[in-house]
């Protein structure tokens, strides 16, 4: 009677430890609870400390204060498959633990952003604006052509060239062209040779670039010498084209 005793009491002590050595084989001991979730068993699978380990070694590193949220997920990824495994639905919750695992470690090679690029440079200030341009009222060419000529003299050819920059610098100015003889011949000749003469330098600035619209013709003939037209030198200055800008 009392060996049949002992047997029984024997026989749990053992299926205790040999479930013991199973539970120490298949997991490890633990804390009592992991991720928050309290452990119903008195060994877990070995996968909670290890995701418990990547995630704390995760907070641990530089990665952590460019990520935090890979960090928070995988905390959260981990509780649920901690509560899924004490379901009883042993997959899905290795499932989950391993991708809580994986979240830790991208945690850990996170890096800081890039660095804002540079404003784009200041655009210069620009240039200050041209001094308007002052222009004699009038230009006087004397000895523009020789005795009853049309043909402009280099001189009057030099001034002109001047005038035709002037004038396509400042597009809004007018010009009036004045033709002047001396007394030689009569007024009414000399009338139309002042006229043709005008024409002489309208055609050369037309030739620079000048728009004929920008230009009036007028002639004022022997009638406003400058010198006296006794002389061969006083008729000469007579001989003139006058430049009248208008603005």
């Amino acid at each position: 009677m009392f060996r049949k005793e002992t047997e029984m009491i024997r026989r749990p002590v053992m299926i205790f430890f040999v479930l013991g050595f199973v539970f120490m084989a298949t997991g490890c001991a633990v804390q009592s609870s992991y991720f928050g979730v309290p452990n119903r068993a008195i060994y877990a699978p070995e996968a909670f400390s290890e995701t418990e380990r990547a995630i704390s070694e995760a907070e641990r590193s530089p990665g952590a204060a460019y990520c935090p949220q890979k960090i928070a997920e995988a905390r959260k990824l981990a509780r649920d498959g901690v509560e899924t495994y004490w379901a009883c639905r042993d997959a899905e919750a290795f499932d989950k633990l391993a991708r809580a695992r994986a979240l830790a470690k991208e945690a850990t090679q996170c890096q800081p952003p890039p660095p804002p690029p540079a404003p784009p440079a200041a655009r210069p200030a620009p240039p200050p604006p041209a001094p308007p341009v002052r222009l004699p009222d009038t230009v006087v060419i004397s000895q523009a052509f020789t005795f009853d000529s049309l043909r402009l003299s280099p001189q009057a050819n030099a001034i002109l060239d001047r005038q035709a920059e002037v004038m396509r610098n400042s597009p809004d100015l007018r010009l009036q062209i004045i033709g002047h003889t001396d007394s030689v011949g009569t007024e009414a000749y000399n009338n139309s040779l002042g006229r043709r003469r005008a024409l002489s330098a309208k055609t050369y600035l037309e030739r620079k670039g000048i728009a004929s619209q920008r230009m009036e013709v007028i002639s004022r003939g022997e009638s406003q010498p400058i010198a006296t037209n006794d002389t061969e030198e006083g008729r000469a200055m007579n001989r003139r084209i006058e430049l009248k800008y208008v603005r």
